[in-house]
């Protein structure tokens, strides 16, 4: 039974189309937006750890 799973798995496996990924060297302008907004803290971010700590 086992060996019967992992064969299915392999058929499965080999019929993912494999599709060539694509970086571009500049990323889009929300892309930048999206990476600039991750390390900074927002007004909702900070208004809810202001009232995590009132509780």
């Amino acid at each position: 039974m086992p060996r019967h799973l992992i064969s299915d798995a392999q058929e499965w496996m080999n019929e993912i189309p494999t599709v060539p990924t694509y970086y571009p060297a500049k990323p889009q302008p929300r892309e930048r937006a999206w990476r600039n907004q991750r390390g900074k803290k927002t007004l909702l971010s900070l208004t809810l750890v202001w009232h995590s700590e009132e509780t």
